[in-house]
């Protein structure tokens, strides 16, 4: 259980509707992990000791939590941006107006709503990404292809 050992003092943040504030975060630090999965869940309790306090954290609450493996930046855009076809995922660029370009990606990990992109086919410089109605484009691209 090398991977659980590795969790151990991670940080992590803890999300839960907050009465003021529902997208806020509590960070904590994880001192305990149990070595076994709940029976009939795919779960595993985790213990942790949130650093900041407030009245609004209450005992047995229901929290959701992201795990912080490691501060790395990647380029990412929200995840209705990117299409596939077949087993390629591309995104649509606007180069002027009506006009657009598809740009085959390659992507990574997915979270909150935004996909890690990986550029395969070279972008034109200074142009707008499509995040909304790329499928649309995508389905106007292929019209009659015979693609599902």
């Amino acid at each position: 259980m090398q991977t659980l050992y590795y969790l151990k003092s991670s940080t992590i943040d803890f999300y839960f509707s907050d009465a003021n504030d529902v997208s806020h975060s509590h960070p904590a630090k994880i001192y305990a992990i149990n070595k076994a999965f709940e029976p009939n869940e795919q779960a595993i309790i985790v213990h942790a000791k949130i650093n900041e306090t407030t009245e609004t954290i209450l005992p047995g609450m229901y929290v959701e939590a992201r795990v912080k493996i490691d501060n790395a930046n990647t380029k990412a855009l929200p995840t209705e941006a990117i299409v596939n076809n077949g087993n390629d995922h591309f995104i649509f660029v606007a180069t002027g107006k009506n006009t657009f370009q598809q740009i085959k990606v390659s992507i990574g990990a997915t979270d909150l709503g935004y996909t890690e992109v990986k550029v395969i086919d070279e972008v034109p410089a200074n142009v707008k990404v499509v995040i909304k109605g790329a499928y649309y484009l995508l389905s106007e691209l292929t019209k009659g292809s015979g693609e599902e």
